[in-house]
């Protein structure tokens, strides 16, 4: 079985369209919402080659205006930064659970004490901070890569592919 040709497409807004230019052919089409775009790409690819439009694979960039860009970089960045820190506080939480058990208070002491469930803090001194904290990071590690895709392209004001 061959491999599909996957061709890159480049949409943009002018005015009230969207313009869905296929830069390897030099030729271009338009559509008037953002679901059409791949529908839009498909038939322009299809008549300039004259081939079946799901004969091969589209991947869309969309371009957004550079203030929209930066204000979503910025709020992706803040996010990242909010989870961090909420990572930590978990992570100082479980100690300060592992800390008042350690003391020798019960469970239910403990949470008579820092005003939680006993399940709470059950489920606080039965998790291991260590394991949490490695799969947090590498959840927030490809949540990164995610997020750094609208500025990997910051001279073309290009965003991120779109999501299918």
């Amino acid at each position: 079985m061959a491999d599909r040709k996957t061709y890159h497409v480049d949409a943009r807004r002018d005015g009230r369209w969207w313009f869905v230019y296929v830069p390897e052919l030099d030729t271009a089409g338009q559509a008037r919402k953002v679901r059409q775009i791949e529908g839009a790409a498909r038939d322009v690819i299809s008549l300039f080659l004259n081939v079946d439009p799901d004969s091969f694979d589209v991947e869309i960039f969309v371009e957004i205006p550079t203030a929209a860009r930066n204000l979503w970089s910025e709020a992706k960045l803040r996010e990242e930064h909010a989870r961090e820190e909420t990572d930590a506080a978990a992570k100082l939480a479980r100690k300060a659970v592992r800390a008042l058990l350690d003391d020798g208070l019960g469970e239910t002491e403990a949470a008579q004490v820092l005003g939680l469930s006993r399940q709470r803090i059950h489920q606080l001194s039965a998790t291991s901070a260590n394991d949490v904290f490695q799969t947090r990071a590498s959840k927030l590690a490809a949540r990164a890569a995610a997020a750094s895709s609208l500025a990997s392209h910051p001279k073309t004001g290009r965003g991120a592919k779109l999501n299918r």
